[in-house]
């Protein structure tokens, strides 16, 4: 199971920014997944695998997602770029209390290709709250065997994270 597949929404789901961009608003708790085809928006416009994804959860602000599209397709050539947005998006989503959102990111995280800054990351700014996340300690096992696959010192890059 992928974390994205839209096919279950209907066009009254997509809203539209300035400019065309197009947004998808998740009332509910329902798992996000991207399409592997692309899915039919409003306005006669197409919305593929990139686009601006927005969750609102009830008693809640909306948050702009689409830090996760951007650290799933992160590598280490581009991942340090990517560090802020993606720190704040954790942030954000725990400040809501959504931690399967959280869990389903972290298993949709390639711990094998992903920039290693953006690995320590996400597992070091969601340390505080990891035992609400079921996935948590999983991805910090992967991003282990990433690092050592990789020839990193991944003991001393996790330090304080294995225990």
């Amino acid at each position: 199971m992928t974390l994205w597949d839209l096919s279950y929404l209907d066009n009254s789901e997509f809203d539209w920014l300035s400019g065309g961009v197009p947004v998808l608003n998740i009332r509910d708790d329902r798992e996000l997944r991207a399409p592997p085809r692309t899915v039919a928006g409003g306005h006669g416009r197409k919305v593929g695998y990139r686009f601006h994804l927005v969750t609102a959860m009830p008693g809640s602000a909306a948050v702009d997602s689409r830090w996760m599209f951007d650290a799933i397709a992160s590598d280490d050539a581009n991942g340090r770029a990517r560090l802020v947005p993606t720190i704040q998006g954790i942030n954000s989503l725990i400040a809501l209390e959504a931690y399967s959102r959280l869990d389903a990111f972290f298993d949709s995280m390639p711990a094998s290709t992903a920039s290693r800054h953006l690995l320590l990351a996400v597992a070091r700014s969601s340390f505080p709250v990891r035992i609400k996340l079921s996935r948590w300690q999983p991805f910090v096992l992967r991003v282990r065997d990433a690092f050592e696959a990789r020839g990193l010192d991944a003991a001393a890059l996790l330090k304080g994270l294995l225990g």
